[in-house]
């Protein structure tokens, strides 16, 4: 199934549904997606990112791992996320060293910590990444996650025989899979924004390297919920009624799914702007927000980009998962399009080992 000559990354995202695996490779600076598989997790097996059921689980990810490298584990390397409310990332400014090591920086960046992540540093692993410097201050990104996690994480994927080259912030693999790897300066400041079944999160992207992440209390199955109560319908049929109305406040449409609707509109946009005020705040560029990218399934809801282009002013976009993917009739993708946003996460991971980025952390 794959060529010597190829470089071979996997990454696998794992929720509390489903797990979704990638395998990319890499010839002649040309990365495409070999396989790509998912697996159903039972109910119950992963309760907000903890592993109530690791013997199941392992199982799992066991088979899936099979059968994206045709039927064996020739490669026992893979990428994986951390669950996401276990996962912290903070940018701050400390004083310079005389000395800009690793060994001067460290002790001032875990004393930094203590201010931004509610867990002391000695019971995290932690990575960080210097993103602008100055006469006066440095500026940091820390990547954080409790040992206890990592550990629980190492053990699944050991007892099947793999290997985590990498454990990954989700954010940080959504970004590496939608933002350009090689674009202008005046385009390098992005927020990426993920609405998601169960929760949603907004990252401000500069230059690759994801500066702020933040999660959000805007969720598909709240709106659903909401509409299903004050609608007096089912959830099934309140999704039929999503996709024939979409997010158009313009339209005549019943006045509750107006209501409901424009107030996650709002929520979306005032949290947007507080990342551009934080972004104005704390970086010494005065380039611009250049997109938004939207991502998750709420992103399908029609005319949701069109109204926050108008509202923020600023182009918005669909994300593409296939971003910094090589796709041809030569080298087609093996994930039918509409499936494709569901593995955005999946590629992401795999991609850290293929794609020259600084930004990695853990």
């Amino acid at each position: 199934m794959f060529h010597k000559k190829g470089k071979i990354s996997i990454g696998i995202d794992i929720s509390d549904a489903t797990l979704k695996g990638v395998a990319l490779e890499t010839r002649k600076n040309l990365t495409i997606i070999k396989a790509a598989h998912s697996q159903e997790i039972p109910q119950d097996a992963i309760v907000k990112g903890g592993i109530k059921k690791p013997r199941v689980v392992g199982e799992l990810i066991e088979e899936l791992s099979q059968s994206l490298q045709g039927g064996g584990i020739h490669q026992p390397m893979v990428v994986v996320p951390l669950p996401e409310p276990e996962t912290y990332l903070s940018t701050f400014t400390i004083p310079p060293p005389k000395e800009l090591t690793r060994a001067a920086l460290d002790p001032k960046i875990k004393e930094e910590m203590k201010a931004y992540i509610p867990v002391p540093p000695e019971q995290l692993t932690y990575d960080w990444q210097i993103t602008q410097t100055s006469t006066n201050a440095i500026t940091v990104a820390v990547g954080a996650a409790p040992r206890s996690v990592i550990t629980q994480y190492t053990k699944l994927f050991s007892n099947q025989h793999l290997i985590p080259k990498a454990f990954e912030i989700e954010s940080v693999a959504i970004a590496r899979a939608l933002v350009p790897f090689k674009l202008p300066k005046k385009e390098s400041s992005v927020i990426v924004v993920d609405l998601g079944a169960s929760r949603s999160g907004m990252s401000l992207v500069l230059n690759n390297t994801v500066q702020l992440a933040v999660s959000a209390p805007i969720s598909g199955n709240t709106i659903t919920d909401q509409l299903s109560v004050a609608l007096k319908k089912s959830p099934q049929e309140i999704e039929a009624l999503r996709k024939t109305h979409g997010f158009h406040p313009e339209k005549s449409i019943p006045a509750a799914y107006k209501t409901i609707l424009l107030n996650m509109g709002h929520d979306l946009l005032s949290r947007i702007e507080e990342i551009e005020k934080y972004y104005q705040s704390h970086w010494q560029s005065k380039t611009p927000l250049s997109k938004i990218i939207l991502t998750g399934g709420g992103s399908k809801l029609t005319g949701i980009a069109e109204y926050l282009a108008k509202e923020q002013k600023i182009k918005v976009e669909l994300g593409d998962p296939l971003t910094n993917i090589h796709h041809s009739l030569s080298h087609p993708c093996p994930i039918p399009p509409h499936e494709r946003p569901h593995y955005t996460t999946a590629i992401g991971l795999a991609l850290r080992n293929v794609m020259p980025l600084p930004k990695k952390l853990l």
